[in-house]
């Protein structure tokens, strides 16, 4: 089962066993469902969650280098973080394999949401987390979401 669908895929050779496959997430294609301006998969390695994969949006990384004049963003600073299992946000979500929507994360206390300083520092609003693959999705807005 993969994303709510099946995953189907053959080989002219013969196999002595079902290999290993990891499928991939398009990250753009989430922000652009559904409106988010940036998105994140962590992933497991050796007990702590980190970012593997991390995108923006172009105008999202534009408006942000025009208005602090850096290149710093809610993903750059996220992808130094690393999480335990049921940690804050995406470390509930893992250890659940479920998911969580958070209309807006500056109603959450620091102890529910880590990052809760930088999602205030870079106008981050509406996130969502969901578990996939065996990791956590997480993408989110600058607007609130209900």
């Amino acid at each position: 089962f993969c994303d709510g669908g099946v995953l189907e895929f053959g080989t002219t050779t013969k196999w002595n066993h079902i290999p290993k496959v990891k499928a991939t997430i398009e990250l753009p294609s989430v922000c652009q469902t559904s409106g988010a301006v940036y998105a994140l998969f962590w992933e497991e390695s050796g007990g702590k969650l980190t970012v593997s994969t991390k995108y923006v949006t172009p105008g999202r990384a534009l408006m942000l280098k025009a208005s602090r004049g850096d290149n710093e963003s809610f993903i750059a600073k996220s992808s130094t973080v690393s999480l335990r299992s049921g940690e804050g946000v995406v470390g509930r979500v893992f250890a659940s394999k479920g998911e969580e929507l958070v209309p807006d994360v500056s109603e959450l206390q620091t102890s529910q949401f880590a990052r809760a300083a930088l999602a205030k520092e870079f106008g981050i609003a509406g996130l969502a987390a969901v578990f996939w693959n065996g990791g956590v999705l997480e993408y989110g807005s600058t607007e609130r979401w209900s």
